[in-house]
């Protein structure tokens, strides 16, 4: 036990002390929250391309009025459909659009009709229909004689305010029915369970691949023939889990706070382009988006509600049990593998299956925390370490979070025992490739 602490303790000195762990550590949270706000800008850009066209409306829906956005203009003419073109040719134009004749206000759907040299691109598709959409909605409820403020009354947004405060709701307190809850909870815990997963994701699968590389480097280089003359191979696996996994967890406890910090901090200073940003994929060009003012506060409130303690004991503790059990595969990995890199990397692809259906698995569940395919996948041991993170945020059962716990720990012992045994004998072998009935060989050698 003691060399295991020595060999963890110049596993975790080493890494900690240099300077690229103090970059990535401090650096990772700045450049996740610089990377949401590009995306938010990148989605809040809309092409700068002008484009001006010919429209011909029979039925006079537009009203000589175009204002889809999308720097398009438009000249409306009158005419068939050779004339339009030819008119577009002779004045330079970019595309001639023709709406049909309406002859009812109770047609299901309408065609627009575009020509032009070159394609129409998505952004002036969806400024030029959802336009055309609200003229064609105006034009029907003027030639119908509705009444629009008694339009505009029958529209009613729905929301759903969920809280898990139930002795509160036992009190039967007319307040609670507006101040109980809140309408983004599930989006807010979704979000939760999607960051604390791929977290572990990425630290389970990077701190992975290193020791995979770590054990090959020494194996080539024969300098593990020096180190096992001192220390059993089991107790060399076992000090560089360690203390590989203790640094995985001095850089999540550092994000823990560092993180939030960032995170508020950018939605403070961008949050309107950032808002902007999420909702232009779904949206018209030229709408603007209905924002509400205290998002970022009840944003704020929804988070002050989660159960950190669990959370953050339950992320340590899931992340410990996948690091033990990944890495100790890759560890088992690494002291297979030969000089051949392609059958290293075809190798190394059979352990990070598990991991990346996990990750598809975790979204869903995100989703539907207590369907069956969550549920049941946050319990195997190859899926729990991402697929439960992604259920803590929505209050799991406090007994699929043990069982998930139990069999975690039980198959990740199993696992540590089987790829020590393997590690025991693969890191001294060369020369020989490791085929499956090699494998089981060690396996059975006591």
């Amino acid at each position: 036990m003691k060399k295991i602490k020595i060999i963890a303790e110049r596993e975790y000195l080493s890494r900690v002390k240099k300077i690229q762990f103090i970059l990535i550590t401090l650096g990772a949270p700045i450049l996740f929250g610089l990377f949401f706000l590009v995306i938010g800008l990148i989605f809040s850009y809309s092409g700068d391309e002008k484009r001006s066209i010919v429209i011909s409306d029979p039925s006079g829906i537009l009203e000589q009025q175009f204002e889809a956005g999308g720097n398009i203009e438009a000249v409306f003419v009158d005419g068939s459909r050779s004339e339009l073109v030819q008119y577009k040719q002779d004045n330079n134009l970019d595309g001639v659009l023709i709406l049909p004749r309406v002859d009812s206000v109770l047609i299901p759907s309408l065609t627009l009709r575009y020509i032009s040299e070159q394609r129409l691109d998505i952004d002036a598709d969806v400024a030029i229909t959802n336009y055309v959409n609200r003229r064609v909605r105006d034009w029907k409820i003027n030639q119908m004689g509705v009444d629009r403020d008694l339009l505009s009354r029958l529209n009613t947004r729905v929301s759903i305010s969920s809280s898990t405060d139930v002795a509160a709701a036992l009190q039967d307190d007319d307040d609670f029915a507006t101040d109980g809850g809140s309408n983004i909870a599930p989006y807010v815990a979704g979000g939760i369970g999607l960051v604390i997963a791929m977290l572990i994701y990425f630290m389970v699968f990077i701190n992975g691949m290193m020791i995979m590389r770590s054990v090959m480097e020494e194996k080539v280089n024969r300098i593990v023939e020096i180190m096992i003359s001192t220390v059993k191979p089991f107790h060399l696996m076992m000090g560089k889990l360690l203390g590989v996994g203790a640094v995985g967890v001095t850089q999540i406890l550092i994000w823990l706070i560092f993180i939030p910090i960032v995170f508020f901090a950018v939605s403070a200073l961008f949050g309107d382009t950032m808002a902007a940003g999420a909702s232009a994929p779904g949206m018209g060009v030229g709408e603007t988006p209905e924002l509400d003012p205290g998002t970022l506060t009840a944003v704020l409130n929804e988070l002050a509600g989660f159960n950190w303690w669990i959370i953050s004991i339950s992320f340590i503790f899931f992340y410990l049990g996948g690091f033990l059990l990944y890495s100790s595969l890759f560890g088992a990995l690494g002291a297979m593998m030969g000089d051949d890199l392609g059958e290293n990397n075809s190798l190394s692809f059979v352990v990070t299956i598990p991991i990346i259906l996990a990750i598809y698995i975790g979204i869903v569940a995100v989703q539907s925390p207590n369907s069956t395919l969550a549920v049941w996948s946050s319990m195997f041991p190859l899926f729990s370490p991402i697929v439960m993170p992604c259920r803590l945020a929505f209050d799991p059962p406090m007994w699929q979070l043990l069982v998930s716990g139990a069999l975690l720990v039980l198959f990740t012992l199993l696992i540590v025992w089987l790829s020590g045994k393997i590690y025991r004998v693969g890191i001294l072998m060369y020369g020989k490739k490791a085929d499956f009935k090699e494998v089981v060989k060690w396996l059975r050698n006591k």
